[in-house]
């Protein structure tokens, strides 16, 4: 029969272990980076909405004031029709249409859109109240997606809590095969680490 040295099997055991360990600290590694990745997402998409509903506000508060002709209403209005423009694009490009709360959110802002753009012109809006809830709908939407992407950051990425559960069962067998190993090396040697 093969006998492998206890000097060469401690070697072995311990490579594995280094391994093992150094493997879980990449994935652990790795995942951390994506929270980092959407928790900067979920403070993007808060901006971009807050910015939204500032430019909604503003262009709603220029359409109230009147105008001489077209130019003075672009004059007015450019810099927060391009601005709504600008941050629309980039939730659309953020979200996925395909998630049904973020569907929703989109939704939403093609409903705003249209409060402004139903008679093609951009000219003259519709009922405030009506915009206001259109508001209040976007933000309540947007805290379902936040709140449900935080509780991601949170708990961390499912890979990241496998590799956090791998890490303690790994220091769990590392510290109950050493108190095995020392039990049986106390016991055959005779010696006892608290004897008289």
């Amino acid at each position: 029969m093969l006998s492998i040295p206890a000097a060469a099997a401690g070697a072995v055991f311990a490579s594995l272990i280094a391994g093992t360990v150094s493997l879980i600290g990449l994935i652990i590694s790795k995942e951390q980076k994506i929270s980092e990745f959407r928790q900067n997402w979920i403070d993007e998409l808060r901006n971009d909405i807050a910015n939204l509903i500032a430019r909604i506000n503003s262009l709603h508060g220029s359409s109230r004031v009147p105008w001489k002709d077209v130019k003075d209403a672009w004059a007015d209005t450019k810099d927060d029709l391009l601005g709504l423009n600008d941050v629309t694009g980039k939730i659309r490009l953020r979200l996925n249409p395909e998630e049904h709360t973020s569907k929703r959110i989109l939704d939403t802002i093609e409903e705003i859109e249209a409060f402004f753009f139903r008679n093609g012109n951009g000219g003259s809006v519709g009922d405030p109240s009506a915009l206001n809830v259109l508001q209040k709908r976007l933000v309540v939407e947007t805290n379902a997606v936040l709140k449900a992407e935080w509780k991601r950051v949170k708990s961390g990425e499912p890979i990241y809590r496998i590799a956090r559960l791998s890490a303690l069962a790994v220091i769990s067998s590392i510290v109950a095969c050493s108190i095995a190993v020392l039990g049986y090396t106390t016991l055959v040697s005779g010696s006892y680490l608290f004897s008289r």
